[in-house]
């Protein structure tokens, strides 16, 4: 069995409407949330062996901010440009990138790929991700390479405004 855990990235802003989408970055809800889930990962001891993100100035912002409390720094966060925008099977061609080694991975990405990935691995889920919303799915796989549609079952769905009712 492997796990993954698929993050939406944190809640971003629309203010400046002169960047780029790639370009947008938290707003000062993202902010205070992102470190609130990772201390929440943290303390339920969800802690992946490898992080897989989106290089997206929201999802970098949601990782650097998430990660400190599992005690992953920066560097050590593989960015893949495909996971930006990226369809149901960009995320499967990501996934088969993950060492053999890695029990549980990390993927922090967009909508509707995030939702789109959760919904094929396990088609009986059918919620609304919010912005940095954890999903942690256990997959009847031996490896990373056999990752197909309907080979898991979601096992927690942590929703900030549910989890974090009274922080945020």
């Amino acid at each position: 069995m492997k796990e993954l855990l698929l993050v939406r990235h944190a809640k971003s802003s629309w203010k400046d409407d002169s960047l780029a989408d790639f370009d947008r970055p938290l707003n000062k809800r993202g902010k205070k949330t992102a470190p609130l889930m990772g201390q929440l990962l943290a303390d339920k001891h969800w802690q992946p062996d490898r992080v897989f993100a989106s290089p997206a100035a929201r999802t970098k912002a949601t990782a650097e901010l998430l990660l400190p409390a599992l005690a992953i720094p920066p560097d050590q966060i593989d960015w893949y440009p495909s996971l930006y925008d990226a369809s149901v099977k960009a995320i499967f061609n990501a996934i088969k990138q993950a060492p053999a080694a890695c029990q549980r991975l990390m993927i922090i990405g967009h909508n509707p790929g995030i939702e789109e990935t959760i919904e094929a691995l396990d088609p009986k889920f059918s919620e609304m991700i919010p912005t940095c919303c954890v999903t942690r799915i256990r997959c009847n796989i031996k490896n990373w390479q056999e990752i197909t549609k309907k080979c898991g079952e979601v096992m927690d769905c942590l929703k900030p405004k549910e989890v974090l009712v009274e922080l945020i």
